[in-house]
């Protein structure tokens, strides 16, 4: 090999070598640790197997009825409740609780004022209402309590009294005057039952017994009008 050629392939030799160590990557420092997330974030404590575990708490607004007087959402302005239909309002003015009559029919009557649908609808509502207190029975009846009893028993009032409105429904379509009077009456016992049982307590079914009572009886007032 001539000299010259033997330099070149030395010098290339020593380039190659040269270039690879810069090339090689030298080990990056270690970082320094994060802690772990299971030293970041505390442990919940281990609950003691001597600690009672809370019972549910119904609330006596678990149901949404209205109040003994049932006034509107908006308080009535000075000329009397909240403006609705004229019909309604003389209809709901020869009942014992004309602001009970208006805000209790007034949002399902889509149709005539007449007296046979406007009862018809009060009964309704009146039916309705009964429902979500067989609910509210029913729940209050599977709590421990020293009222659980008491709470049966007016579910029991509550689903006779849903059957006499139904009657009462069935009376109405076929012009049954008496038989209506008779089935709200009864509806109005049964509630009057279930207060009975809570003669001297403090329970949220008794101000639901009121208002289906107030309900109820303005049902009797416009079944009267009826001739």
């Amino acid at each position: 090999m001539e000299p010259q050629n033997h330099q070149i392939l030395l010098f290339l030799s020593l380039l190659f070598i040269s270039t690879t160590a810069v090339s090689v990557p030298t080990a990056a420092p270690s970082p320094t640790p994060f802690p772990s997330p299971e030293l970041s974030t505390p442990e919940s404590p281990t609950p003691s197997p001597d600690t009672p575990t809370p019972s549910p708490v119904l609330s006596p607004n678990y149901i949404s009825f209205p109040p003994s007087s049932n006034l509107p959402s908006q308080p009535p302005s000075a000329s009397g409740p909240v403006s609705t239909n004229p019909a309604l309002e003389k209809i709901c003015e020869s009942t014992d609780y004309p602001e009970v009559c208006i805000s209790t029919i007034s949002p399902l009557l889509t149709g005539p004022t007449d007296l046979k649908t406007v009862v018809g609808i009060a009964i309704k509502a009146a039916a309705d209402h009964t429902k979500l207190a067989v609910s509210l029975a029913t729940k209050l009846a599977a709590m421990s309590s020293p009222l659980a009893s008491t709470y049966g028993d007016c579910k029991d009032s509550y689903d006779d009294a849903v059957e006499n409105f139904e009657s009462a429904k069935d009376a109405l379509a076929t012009g049954d005057v008496g038989t209506m009077n008779s089935m709200l009456s009864a509806a109005i016992t049964d509630f009057g039952d279930c207060d009975d049982g809570l003669l001297g307590q403090s329970s949220p079914l008794l101000d639901v017994d009121l208002a289906l009572i107030h309900m109820t009886s303005n049902c009797l007032a416009i079944v009267s009008l009826i001739h």
